[in-house]
């Protein structure tokens, strides 16, 4: 029996397993030799086996003078094949009312529709109405210099570096973006390219 169980198993729980077959008398050999040295030494596997037993005793102890036999059996087959036919009937006209309602929607969708043309997809960066900086500062600005510029010069960094190390900057409200090109333009020790993009 033991070469049947999964390998990954404790020895526990391959003694726990074998309980069902020992109640039932069916272990022979070593696996019944390991199950019975088992029980001499742990009270929770007696446990176990008690309630096996106790099951055991319970389903042979039922009357089965209730069951129907052949002939109920084939009574109730068709009773439930009889109550699948209609159903199916139904599953089919709910489909095909489901159609039409799509088709419905789809052929109303059509017609209604504006003529305009929309953009299949519209670039984030593109969005942007209001001129904008692009600045490139001097390889060796320090963070700190380039942050005390923007905080006098009023702009903020709005995206980047971009692939060649380009920021784009956008004016605080009510700063004007010439002005604040011509500013940066001014920093020529940290700021190596500006130029306003409108």
């Amino acid at each position: 029996m033991t070469d049947t169980l999964p390998a990954d198993m404790t020895a526990r729980q391959r003694l726990e397993a074998l309980l069902p077959f020992y109640v039932n008398g069916t272990l022979e050999g070593n696996e019944l030799l390991q199950v019975r040295t088992a029980l001499d030494a742990d009270e929770e596997l007696r446990r176990q086996v008690q309630s096996l037993e106790a099951i055991r005793e319970q389903m042979q102890g039922e009357d089965l003078s209730y069951s129907p036999g052949e002939l109920g059996f084939a009574r109730l087959s068709n009773a439930i094949d009889g109550q699948r036919r209609p159903a199916a009937g139904l599953w089919r006209t709910g489909l095909v009312a489901a159609c039409a309602a799509l088709v419905a929607v789809v052929v109303t969708l059509q017609v209604q529709r504006p003529e305009v043309a929309l953009p299949l997809y519209e670039q984030a960066s593109s969005a942007v109405d209001v001129p904008y900086l692009q600045v490139g500062f001097q390889s060796g600005a320090s963070m700190d210099d380039i942050t005390v510029l923007l905080s006098e010069v009023e702009v903020d960094i709005v995206a980047g570096p971009s692939a060649v190390g380009l920021y784009e900057l956008s004016t605080h409200e009510g700063v004007n973006a010439a002005q604040a090109l011509a500013e940066l333009e001014e920093h020529s020790d940290l700021v190596d390219f500006v130029e306003l993009v409108q």
